[in-house]
This record gives C-alpha cells, sequence and structure tokens, in this order.
C-alpha cells in the first residue's frame, strides 16, 4: 500500500532544518559584523580619548613653559637667578596637580650660561588605565634689544669744572653689585673712613684718592684711574613731552600743599612738586618716586621715610640738589641733576639704605661717628626711573630653540 504523502513530508522537514540552519549562519554572522563594529567603535573610543589626552597633556606643557617663562620676567628670585646663571632644579621648579580633569604638569628651568637657561616641561593627562606625556623643551634668553640697564650704583657725571663730576666719601659706605664712576676724581679722607665695595671696580676719569687713616676695600674688582668720563643719563622734569615727570605724574602738588599732608601719609605713583621742598617731621612712605622740580631736603630726624619699589619706578629725584640729613631707605634711585649731599651724624645711628643707585653732578658724602650708607646696585630698580620706555621695549625673553617629545 503506498502513502503519497511521505516524500512531501521528507522534504518538508529539510527545508526547515535548511532554514535553520542559515538562519544560524546568518545569525552568527550578524553576531561577528555586531562585534566588529563594537570593537571597532570601542578601539575609535579609545583612539579619540588617547588623541584628547594626548593633546590635553600638550597644552598642560605649553601652560608649564608659560609659567615658567612669567617667573623669570616676573619673579625678583627667579629673574636674579636666570640673570646670573645659577638657575637649577633645586631652585627653579614649579609643580601642578589636579588640574582640572586629571591633569598635572612640572617644570624646571636649568642655567647654561647667565641670562640663558634650558626649560624641560612636562604636562601629563589620566585616562583609564594610562597617562598621556607631552614634553617640550625650549632655551631663553635675554632678548638682544632689552634696553641697557644703567649699570653704577653710584655715579657723579659732571665734567669740566673743579665742582662737578667728584664723589667725595668721609663716612663709612657699603656698596654691592657694580662699578663706582666718578668723571673727576673719587676721595675718600678722614680717620677711620672705610667703604667697601663688592663685585664691582672702581673707576675715575682723573685720580683714585684715599687719604691717610681712610680705607678703600674691594673685592671682585678693582681701581681703574684715567678712564673715559660717562655721561650723565638726563630726566625730563617739566617739559611739555608726555614722556616728562610733570606730563607722567599721578598727583601733582606745591611745596605747601606737600608740606600740609598729614603725618603718616602714603603716596602712590609718580609724586611731582612744582618748587623747592623740605620734609621735615612728616613720617611719609611713598610707593612710587618723588620728582621735585627744584631743591629736595630730608631732615626728618625722628620720622620714617621710605621709598618702596613700584613698577613704574621708584625713588627720589630732584631738578637741582638734594640733601639728606636723616635715615632715609629707598628702593629705586636716588638722582640729583646738581650736587647730591648726604650729611649724617647729627643724632646716633642715622642710616640710609638704598637698594638701586644713586647718579648725581657732583656727590658729597659725610657723616661722623656710627652713621652709614649702604648701596645695593639693582639694575631694574635704578633703570625704570630714568627711561620711562625701559619697561615697554623688547620683552625680557627670547625662544631660541622648541623641541617636543612624545
Amino acid at each position: 500500500m503506498s502513502c503519497p504523502n511521505t516524500a512531501l513530508k521528507i522534504s518538508g522537514g529539510q527545508n526547515h532544518g535548511f532554514v535553520l540552519v542559515s538562519t544560524l549562519i546568518v545569525l552568527s554572522l550578524l553576531m561577528l559584523l555586531g562585534s566588529y563594529f563594537i570593537t571597532s567603535s570601542l578601539t575609535d573610543l579609545r583612539i579619540a580619548r588617547s588623541s584628547s589626552a594626548v593633546t590635553y597633556a600638550y597644552h598642560l606643557a605649553q601652560a608649564a613653559a608659560e609659567e615658567m617663562i612669567s617667573k623669570l620676567k616676573n619673579d625678583p628670585v627667579f629673574e636674579q637667578n636666570f640673570i646670573n646663571g645659577t638657575l637649577s632644579e633645586a631652585n627653579a621648579r614649579i609643580t601642578r596637580t589636579a588640574i582640572f580633569d586629571n591633569g598635572s604638569y612640572e617644570v624646571a628651568a636649568q642655567s647654561t650660561d647667565p641670562g640663558v637657561a634650558d626649560i624641560v616641561a612636562t604636562g601629563r593627562k589620566s585616562i583609564e588605565n594610562n597617562t598621556a606625556k607631552r614634553v617640550i623643551k625650549e632655551t631663553v634668553g635675554r632678548a638682544t634689544g632689552t634696553p641697557p640697564s644703567w649699570a653704577l650704583p653710584l655715579a657723579a657725571g659732571g665734567r669740566g669744572t673743579k665742582e662737578n663730576g667728584n664723589i667725595t666719601i668721609s663716612l663709612p659706605m657699603q656698596i654691592s653689585g657694580g662699578d663706582i664712576r666718578a668723571n673727576q676724581n673719587f676721595k675718600i679722607k678722614g680717620n677711620q673712613t672705610i667703604v667697601t665695595v663688592q663685585n664691582g671696580n672702581v673707576k675715575a676719569a682723573n685720580n683714585i684718592i684715599v687719604e691717610s687713616g681712610a680705607e678703600l676695600i674691594i673685592t671682585g674688582g678693582n681701581e681703574q684711574e684715567g678712564v673715559p668720563p660717562l655721561d650723565m643719563p638726563q630726566v625730563d622734569f617739566d617739559s611739555n613731552l608726555s614722556t616728562s615727570f610733570k606730563n607722567r605724574a599721578t598727583q601733582t602738588l606745591t611745596p605747601a600743599q606737600f608740606k600740609a599732608l598729614p603725618d603718616g601719609s602714603t603716596l602712590n605713583g609718580i609724586i611731582f612738586v612744582t618748587g623747592e621742598l623740605e620734609i621735615k617731621n612728616q613720617a611719609l612712605t611713598i610707593n612710587g618716586m618723588l620728582a621735585v622740580n627744584d631743591n629736595l631736603e630730608i631732615d626728618n630726624y625722628g620720622k620714617s621715610f621710605t621709598v618702596n619699589a613700584n613698577t613704574g619706578g621708584s625713588g627720589i629725584l630732584a631738578k637741582n640738589d638734594i640733601t639728606i640729613k636723616s635715615d632715609v631707605t629707598i628702593a629705586g634711585i636716588v638722582y640729583a641733576a646738581d650736587t647730591l649731599h648726604i650729611e649724617l651724624g647729627a643724632h646716633p645711628t642715622e642710616r640710609v639704605n638704598i637698594t638701586g643707585g644713586m647718579v648725581a653732578w657732583s656727590a658729597i658724602l659725610e657723616g661722623k661717628g656710627d652713621s652709614l650708607v649702604t648701596i645695593a646696585y639693582d639694575p631694574a630698580l635704578v633703570s625704570v626711573p630714568l627711561d620711562p620706555t625701559y619697561n615697554q621695549s623688547t620683552p625680557l625673553l627670547q625662544i631660541n630653540h622648541w623641541e617636543e617629545e612624545y
């Protein structure tokens, strides 16, 4: 007996089996493709994250290098070590951590010569279990176009007559950091008058004279006679130019208005006084410059007179004479277009302490007892008041070499 549907049933079972196998194959292929695409996407995501982290690390290294350059320009300790050629990882290293999202950087400067240094800055960005790192290496140096500093802590710039161009000292002095220059004679007189000069020379266009009983002690330099005269820098007190003290003044006062200031006053910026001024019985602090359009005398025993450094310049300047008869502490310049006369000793332990320098047509420094004058040369503090463009010219640093490390 025949079964007409048997073949059909067998054929249908084979078709179902083929469809099942085909479906499994297609599903496997789709799973493989899906796995590939997922893996590829994750790889692309990791690559993108790594690329982003590397870029982030590069910008952190840039920020580190810029911070070090800013330190070399603006931090007095970093700047002086840079100028002196004494930067090292011990005194010129900056580290920052936890910057935004798992970022950090470190930078160090190493002197190779005075005014030249290598900077190595490293930026890092943590990503998953890894850290992206970029390193920037720069060589920086003082720009060749930087305005020249007035390189003398004490100078008498007049010439041609007996009265000017001379420096005469008859009280103890301590001077450090630069040369002394007299356009005629440099003279020390008086019993037990000791003048010490560290890291500088004593120069005179004519003679260096040390009288019996006086002493000149020079370390890091020597005596030099017969040097060419050096012109005294000229300061514009009251012309119509925009660079004159009169036109740059933060505050302009008559002598009467100045004397009427309350005891203990603090003045800021450029204070321009229109005529002859005597400061007496008046404690004063000036954060900047006092420019007097005539003679200036400070006879202020028992009261403090302090001039603090200011980025726009600091010190005391007079169009004619400056006479100092009592304690003063000045960061900046003491500039007398005519005679600078320091006369101490009327009271015990009188001190004139200058960080910067002194410039005059002629200088007479005398005293008795235990009076003392100290000058610590600072190139910027003495130069900025002499040149209104000093801080506005070529930047302090130039980049000579750039290198990246991955």
